[in-house]
């Protein structure tokens, strides 16, 4: 009979162990993957950049808030475990792992902000125009065909 409380125990640890091995993986890809997408952050021009890799940008914070819920999700995966052992230390791994997570969670908000402030920034005569919200205002474009009306650039 004590065998097979064994056997139970070693199947949900052997889960847990799965779940936990994902979720690194899952973070650390998801850290790469941002860092690739984030490029243009750290560079020189950083405003132009991101203001001309937008997409790119959104992209690296997806992947960011992704790697922020996974690292607090790998130690709350493994507080079952750890806490046998020592429960004070699984907390504090619990706790550590959520400071790691707000982290992530603030440099995700920064890269946002970064991002709206280069909107402005990196595109200085946007607000030039006649205000009517179309493209073709900012004296980039041609004029082009909005939903119900054709946009043109003011003479």
């Amino acid at each position: 009979m004590s065998s097979g409380n064994t056997d139970h125990a070693s199947s949900t640890h052997l889960g847990t162990a799965r779940i936990a091995g994902a979720l690194f993986i899952i973070a650390t890809a998801a850290t790469l993957l941002s860092l690739a997408f984030l490029g243009s952050v750290g560079s020189p021009e950083y405003l132009t950049k991101i203001a001309e890799n937008e997409g790119q940008v959104a992209l690296g914070v997806l992947f960011r808030l992704i790697a922020a819920f996974a690292s607090a999700a790998i130690a709350i995966s493994l507080y079952p475990v750890l806490r046998r052992y020592r429960q004070g230390l699984a907390l504090g791994a619990v706790g550590f792992r959520v400071i790691e997570g707000v982290f992530y969670a603030l440099g995700t908000v920064s890269v946002l902000l970064l991002l709206t402030l280069s909107q402005e920034f990196g595109y200085p005569d946007r607000s030039a125009g006649n205000g009517s919200g179309c493209l073709a205002d900012s004296q980039r474009l041609p004029p082009v065909l909005s939903r119900d009306r054709v946009c043109r650039t003011p003479i």
